[in-house]
């Protein structure tokens, strides 16, 4: 917090000076208060200069209580009321730090435009030109180097938020040029993070290669070998100069770097795990030198709770099979998240208390002690809701208090914080899959597996409940509406923030089809999959659904075991087209017996003429029309028409008129 250059009144001054006290003494929602009477007598009197410095203290203290919406308003006065006052090197500080928030959110492209400019091209591989009244031009003009480095410094983390790694190296290493900006550590750490996503980027490349061209993939794994030790070069450098400028918050914060560099990139053994061990017993001591803040309280959670089992990718949501959660003791962990419940309430943060207390609940949670691990969700439940602060991460320990009633086998009170969790999660959605936070989270762990467990739970209450094959209606839709919500949060969270998508069709699916069309859905779960078989209403009875797992002679097919029969069908499809004897048509037989045959009784009875898939997962990656029927002879596209759609309800589907339609051939 700043304090006033001049004082209208001594009453208002020593208020401001009492707010900066408040502030720095930890008491947020004090200085909050204070300041806000200060900011109200500085409109009155029309001091543009000191309504400025109070309006930009009110935004850095809502900011501490993650109150995002009321610290990017104040930014906003604040720039407004320097403008008056003719200040514009503070104004292009205050777009800079307004940027970093917007980047705080995961809106990437709103900061780049208040850094730089409304039509920078985030996916050209050139520096551009910045406009006249971004925060860069400004700092230029004015020769503000400080803010300049901070504007290119947080304008290289928003293109690595954007995906553009190469543009973003550019940004950051012109930043790292400038000597002695006291930026150093931040833009080390930033480097160190691009190398991070630049190693999984080519890791999840060297994976797939080994599937499909098994000669790039070793190329492909040298090539993320080289970007995760300049990740750990970079972070190191960090460590170093924060260790020699005594910053306890900076190193804590390069050895969490470093340690979750390990964790990824654990297949290649680029670090021991002595030397990991000894990076964290560091990092734990680091966490009683640190000033109590939001950041302190989740490098604690997030020490609490790194997992011993490399395969664990979301300590959060996930426990280890040995029920072992950590690299830690358990009253270590213990220790360290009560530390983390102190800090929260100190600071008077409700969303981070919720996290605190959600993690100790998830701890027990893995033990298998649901008593404790209930009475802390409950707990966490409470803190998460406090004035809607901790929304965005209400969903979780809702889910959470879901996965230990299901436990406890209290299937009803399971499946309705299932159902709250959902909700809860479809309100947020589009700021929860493209922010950022300390605790770091990864789409595919803390989003997708809520749907797809819910999905699960909704279908096995069905058939459990269901005495003959009538499959409830609402219940179905729900599995699917369940599906569909998923299939749109991941459009948006590949897309980022900039794609939103608002075309799902309020109607059913068997509303949607003509009476000679059946949609044929997947869902892949754990251990099995799903198939959902959608058939259009006929004259004497409404649309149905009929509801399968993939399963042979009465057994369940597990995923794994299909997964392998897919990647065989792939190989050969590909080897077909090299060489007529490479396509093996067992494989597309068997698959056929496996998705099709379930259900050719029903589409006969239905006389289906067109088949549309709404595939899930893997079973995207080959062409159903290939599959074989061995008893007809016949390929499934001399059978029926086939369609694909990632969702039927996410497309306005429509006849076309084939008689005006026109192709060059």
């Amino acid at each position: 917090m700043r304090n006033i250059v001049t004082a209208q009144t001594a009453d208002i001054s020593q208020q401001v000076e009492q707010g900066v006290k408040s502030y720095e003494a930890g008491d947020i929602r004090g200085a909050i208060e204070t300041c806000q009477k200060a900011l109200d007598a500085y409109k009155k009197a029309d001091n543009a200069k000191n309504a400025a410095i109070v309006s930009e203290n009110l935004a850095r203290a809502y900011q501490q209580l993650d109150d995002t919406k009321e610290a990017i308003a104040f930014f906003n006065e604040a720039i407004t009321y320097y403008g008056a006052a003719k200040n514009l090197p503070q104004v292009g500080r205050i777009l800079t730090e307004l940027a970093q928030t917007y980047n705080n959110q995961g809106q990437a492209t709103k900061a780049i435009s208040l850094l730089c400019s409304n039509k920078f091209d985030i996916k050209s591989d050139k520096k551009q030109p910045c406009e006249v009244n971004s925060a860069l031009q400004i700092a230029f003009t004015n020769k503000d180097s400080h803010t300049e480095v901070a504007g290119l410094g947080i304008l290289g983390e928003a293109l690595r938020l954007v995906g553009n790694y190469d543009l973003a190296i550019q940004y950051l290493e012109d930043a790292a040029k400038v000597k002695d900006s006291g930026y150093e550590i931040l833009i080390n750490n930033s480097l160190g993070n691009v190398y991070v996503n630049l190693g999984q980027l080519w890791y999840i490349r060297a994976k797939s290669a080994e599937q499909t061209n098994g000669n790039k993939a070793g190329e492909f794994q040298q090539n993320a070998i080289e970007y995760f030790n300049k990740s750990i070069k970079y972070f190191n450098i960090s460590l170093e100069l924060a260790h020699k400028q005594n910053n306890f918050l900076g190193q804590l914060q390069a050895l969490l770097n470093t340690i979750k560099v390990s964790y990824r990139s654990h297949d290649f053994n680029l670090i021991l795990s002595a030397t990991v061990d000894d990076k964290i017993q560091k990092a734990v001591s680091l966490t009683d030198k640190v000033t109590d803040s939001s950041t302190k309280a989740y490098a604690a959670i997030d020490l609490a709770l790194l997992p011993s089992d490399f395969k664990i990718t979301s300590s959060i949501t996930q426990c280890s099979k040995t029920g072992e959660l950590g690299k830690l003791s358990n009253t270590e962990s213990i220790n360290i998240l009560n530390k983390a419940v102190t800090v929260s309430q100190k600071i008077k943060n409700s969303r981070v208390e919720s996290y605190a207390y959600g993690a100790l609940g998830h701890f027990w949670e893995c033990q298998g002690d649901e008593v404790r691990a209930l009475k802390y969700t409950k707990q966490v439940l409470i803190a998460a809701d406090q004035k809607l602060a901790a929304k965005d991460s209400l969903y979780l320990w809702e889910w959470q208090a879901g996965r230990i009633l299901k436990k406890q086998n209290q299937e009803k009170e399971s499946l309705e914080a299932y159902q709250r969790a959902f909700k809860t999660l479809e309100a947020i959605r589009s700021d929860i899959i493209t922010s950022t936070r300390d605790v770091q989270f990864d789409f595919r762990d803390v989003v997708q597996p809520l749907y797809r467990e819910l999905a699960e739970f909704q279908l096995q209450q069905i058939l459990q409940a269901s005495v003959k094959s009538d499959i409830s209606k609402s219940g179905v839709s729900n599995a699917l509406e369940t599906i569909d919500s998923l299939k749109l949060a991941e459009l948006q969270n590949y897309f980022g923030g900039d794609c939103i998508v608002n075309v799902l069709n309020p109607q059913r699916v068997d509303e949607i089809i003509d009476k000679n069309t059946a949609v044929l859905s997947s869902i892949i779960f754990d251990d099995k999959i799903a198939l959902l078989l959608t058939l259009p209403p006929r004259k004497t009875q409404p649309g149905e659904t009929l509801v399968r797992w993939v399963q042979a002679s009465n057994k369940i097919i597990q995923k794994e075991e299909l997964q392998k029969q897919i990647k065989a069908f792939q190989k050969s499809l590909i080897l077909g087209q090299a060489r007529p004897d490479g396509y093996d048509r067992t494989l597309a037989s068997q698959l056929y017996d496996l998705i099709i045959r379930p259900f050719v009784k029903d589409l006969k009875a239905a006389n289906i003429q067109t088949l549309v898939f709404v595939q899930d997962g893997f079973l995207r990656s080959i062409p159903m029309a290939a599959l074989f029927d061995a008893q007809a002879q016949k390929y499934l596209i001399e059978q029926y028409a086939v369609g694909i759609t990632p969702s039927i309800r996410l497309t306005l589907p429509k006849s076309s008129d084939r008689h005006i339609e026109k192709a060059l051939v």
